[in-house]
């Protein structure tokens, strides 16, 4: 296997375990944002990785281990929706922090068991559907 078509594998895996089209396509549209703030780093990804995919990707470009990674990925899940209710629903930010900071070491024991996880991990089917709703709502916030 050549190594564009391992990461094409790689690719069609993540879309075989995304059911929801619209998470799917937030996961490309944040992969590809990842890869604009990295310009050239990693052009085997393509356009449009998966935002999991080019996370890890470059996380290993920069020598980070993957449970490093899958650390950065959990923090980056809790601080991406502090940020927008900082933004949407104008709380205290320092309360916000606080809270973040609080929850250190949760993150890094859910980060850090993610990345002992097997395939297929344990899923949350609702998420899917409320992803897909929220896709076909008029009025949305975010893509993600």
């Amino acid at each position: 296997m050549t190594p564009s078509s391992d990461w094409e594998l790689l690719d069609e895996e993540f879309d075989a375990r995304t059911p929801s089209a619209a998470q799917r396509a937030a996961s490309r549209q944040q992969g590809r944002g990842l890869l604009r703030a990295y310009a050239g780093a990693a052009p085997w990804l393509g356009a449009r990785p998966h935002q999991p995919i080019a996370f890890g990707s470059l996380g290993a470009l920069g020598g980070a281990t993957p449970e490093e990674v899958a650390v950065a990925t959990a923090l980056a899940s809790v601080t991406a929706p502090a940020s927008a209710a900082l933004r949407l629903l104008a709380l205290d930010p320092f309360a916000v922090h606080r809270m973040v900071a609080g929850l250190t070491s949760t993150v890094d024991s859910v980060g850090l068991e993610a990345a002992s996880a097997g395939l297929p991990a344990d899923c949350a089917p609702l998420l899917d559907i409320l992803a897909e709703a929220h896709h076909q709502a008029e009025g949305q916030l975010f893509v993600s």
